[in-house]
């Protein structure tokens, strides 16, 4: 059964009384349309004075109106307002806060050792997504520890897995592999690290489509040689030291290169300077500083948003 009403300001009242006797029977009431589709289907604008009311919930100053899996309610324009940043590299944990449903966690693996004379180390991986939870939850958290810096026949070390464990989900982000140098058959080959996985591992609990997303870390770069003549027939050797991969979406700067210019006789005839730091920034990884030997990887990093 369907009901069509076409009326003015002054029909309301009859309006009204059409709902009282017909209003329990009625499937569809149209107001401007003969073919209601709906409970009520209203052809035209609405000029509402009071509050609108979404399941019985006017909304709180600020939110606005959105689907929700499917339901229409009052959201914030913003899920998530306040954030928890864990860079010391370990073990730790992050307990949900009351009347949180929701949290976003970002996630770098630490980056691989800087090596001498090398090159660059990896810089570790990089994961994002959304998880649902309540108030009180424990996850627990491992922020990898930057790889080692490696000089001639000591090889960097590899940056460590950042990871968190929730329930059944358990995400390793891996971090970059440190760089290395190797001589064979009187050759000397200098290798960059590998860039981490940015989803090494999880549990056999599968995320929702688009819940998550991932990218692999970049890789260091190696240290170049080539020749040029420092006088007539006199040649020497340059030395363009590789840096260390920047972790992805990080925002970290790529490190300044170093070039350093040996004579025939290995004195060094020129070199560029890099200010010295223990480490990389976080989850990026180390460059080798020209002569004096390399650099750590930056430890790994979580935020999480809620």
């Amino acid at each position: 059964m369907k009901f069509c009403f076409n009326f003015t300001k002054n029909a309301i009242p009859t309006l009204a009384l059409a709902f009282l006797l017909f209003g329990l029977n009625a499937q569809n009431v149209g107001i401007g349309t003969s073919k209601p589709t709906e409970k009520l289907d209203v052809n035209g604008n609405i000029n509402l004075s009071g509050n609108l009311l979404i399941n019985g919930a006017s909304g709180l100053p600020g939110q606005v109106l959105a689907m929700d899996g499917g339901t229409l309610r009052w959201m914030d324009k913003s899920r998530f307002k306040q954030t928890a940043i864990f860079r010391s590299a370990g073990p730790d944990i992050f307990t949900v806060p009351p009347g949180v449903t929701e949290i976003l966690i970002e996630m770098w693996g630490a980056g691989g050792g800087g090596h001498f004379p090398g090159g660059g180390g990896g810089s570790g991986g990089y994961w994002i997504g959304s998880l649902t939870v309540e108030e009180g939850n424990v996850i627990s958290l491992a922020i990898g520890i930057g790889g080692s810096a490696g000089v001639l026949s000591n090889d960097a070390g590899n940056g460590g897995n950042t990871s968190f464990n929730f329930g059944d989900f358990n995400v390793i982000c891996e971090g970059g592999g440190g760089a290395d140098s190797l001589i064979s058959n009187n050759v000397e080959f200098y290798r960059g690290g590998k860039g981490g996985d940015g989803l090494k591992n999880t549990s056999s609990v599968p995320f929702t489509y688009k819940s998550f997303f991932f990218i692999d870390g970049e890789y260091g770069i190696p240290t170049t040689i080539d020749f040029m003549e420092t006088a007539n027939g006199v040649f020497g050797k340059v030395v363009n030291y590789g840096t260390g991969g920047i972790a992805p979406y990080s925002g970290n700067p790529k490190a300044a290169p170093v070039r350093a210019v040996f004579s025939s006789n290995g004195s060094v005839l020129t070199r560029s300077h890099r200010k010295t730091i223990d480490s990389a920034p976080f989850g990026c990884g180390g460059t080798p500083m020209a002569i004096s030997g390399g650099q750590a990887g930056g430890h790994g990093l979580i935020i999480i948003y809620f």
